[in-house]
């Protein structure tokens, strides 16, 4: 750590950048000697496309530990992926909710009554009261409330319930969520409630 101090304290905060062009640059700063030198030029320019991506999700907000979860689990599509649709992070990392992803959303210009970000609050509604309590679906009219609660919450801007109505019927169009109905399922867990009814009649 302190090493790296002296490094940033030398070189300033575009420290990585001067040693990926000219790694003689290190050469006189306190703590590092030539071999420690190869070696940290060695690794970084092995993890230097990770770094970028951490660096990028720090100036969106993302702490090193979330930033490095995002990247392990996106890899080199980790910004391409963000700025295409933020709230797929909703459902792929652990520990970042709806309303955290609706803030990066808004930075990128996301707008609050886009339909990309309808979609997205009832998709996770969803999936979250499934979850919650136990349920492989929900009533139609319930999770308009929920999405709607939760869209408002989260943005102060008004969203007519026929927009979010009108979403759950395209998600249901394009089998994303499964309608019987009034009732609305996650897609994984109808399919799951299908395979279990289809195997114990089977048995």
């Amino acid at each position: 750590k302190k090493i790296a101090e002296n490094i940033v304290t030398e070189l300033g905060s575009d420290a990585i950048d001067k040693i990926i062009e000219n790694p003689d640059c290190l050469l006189g700063i306190k703590g590092l000697n030539d071999k420690k030198i190869a070696t940290l030029v060695e690794t970084i320019k092995e993890n230097y496309g990770m770094e970028q991506i951490i660096v990028g999700l720090n100036q969106y907000g993302f702490g090193n530990q979330l930033a490095f979860s995002i990247y392990q689990f996106y890899k080199e599509e980790t910004l391409s992926v963000i700025n295409e649709n933020p709230y797929r992070l909703v459902e792929d990392i652990e520990g970042v909710g709806f309303k955290k992803a609706d803030a990066l959303a808004e930075k990128i210009g996301i707008s609050a009554d886009s339909s990309q970000r309808i979609r997205a609050a009832l998709v996770h509604e969803l999936f979250q009261s499934c979850l919650n309590t136990g349920n492989t679906y929900m009533e139609a009219r319930q999770l308009l409330e929920v999405s709607l609660t939760t869209l408002e919450s989260s943005r102060p801007v008004e969203i007519p319930p026929s927009a979010v109505a009108d979403e759950v019927i395209r998600l249901s169009e394009e089998g994303v969520i499964i309608q019987e109905g009034t009732k609305l399922y996650e897609k994984s867990l109808y399919f799951s409630e299908v395979w279990i009814t289809t195997s114990i009649n089977r048995l």
